[in-house]
């Protein structure tokens, strides 16, 4: 079996600031038994930085893979023409939306983040305007689109599916399972066929079959797993 989870809304609940996130004690637990467990191998992917990741997950036998499954340990240069159109894209919009209530910049190192949670609409809108208008003539880089959030990557960042699908494809044969809660999310569920697609959140239209509500049934869902393997 191959268990992938998604970090922030699915393992993590969302909260205000991305550095105030933290996996529960319980949670943490229940993703131990099940990574021990032989036929079993669990990844946490997830659009946090690989080092930030791991350390707020903090499971031994779990491999994380940082940046939309870009970092997965091994080492992940860019170019330098990518490095500099990040830069220069990055310092436009500091600049761009510094003045927008309720809107701030994340720097992750290789990527970006424009968050808006709790903005007024009126700013949410202008930020947007404001990214695609710096973004777009960079050819270098593309947007995706998180949980009130954008992020601005590297466009040779495939994305979840392609790291699924490379996880998978390095490995036997595996039932492969994903949980995520995030639009980042749907290719990746896509990309499991015959696999098990898990949407966390409330409901609306996913490429995944099932759901759980937050990420508490996610806790639950870890224990049965492991009361069924064991």
């Amino acid at each position: 079996m191959a268990l992938f989870l998604d970090f922030d809304g699915t393992l993590a609940k969302i909260v205000r600031r991305p550095s105030l996130a933290g996996l529960s004690a319980s949670t943490r637990r229940g993703l131990a038994r099940v990574a021990k467990h032989p036929s079993v191998r669990v990844c946490v992917i997830s659009g946090r930085d690989r080092t930030n990741l791991r350390r707020l997950v903090a499971v031994p036998k779990v491999r994380c893979l940082g940046l939309y499954g870009w970092q997965n340990g091994r080492k992940t240069p860019l170019d330098p023409l990518t490095k500099s159109a990040l830069a220069a894209a990055r310092h436009a919009v500091v600049s761009g939306v510094r003045k927008l209530p309720g809107v701030w910049v994340e720097d992750k190192r290789l990527t970006f983040a424009v968050h808006y949670r709790g903005a007024p609409v009126s700013s949410v809108r202008r930020a947007r305007q404001i990214l695609s208008s710096i973004v777009t003539p960079f050819r270098h880089l593309r947007v995706i689109r998180a949980k009130k959030a954008w992020d601005v990557v590297p466009a040779c960042f495939a994305g979840k599916a392609e790291a699924v699908s490379r996880e998978l494809s390095a490995s036997p044969p595996s039932l492969a399972i994903y949980a995520g809660d995030d639009h980042a999310d749907e290719n990746a569920f896509a990309a499991i066929r015959g696999g098990i697609a898990i949407h966390v959140g409330a409901r609306r239209r996913s490429n995944a079959r099932f759901r759980l509500r937050n990420p508490e049934e996610v806790r639950q869902f870890l224990e049965k797993l492991e009361e069924a393997l064991s």
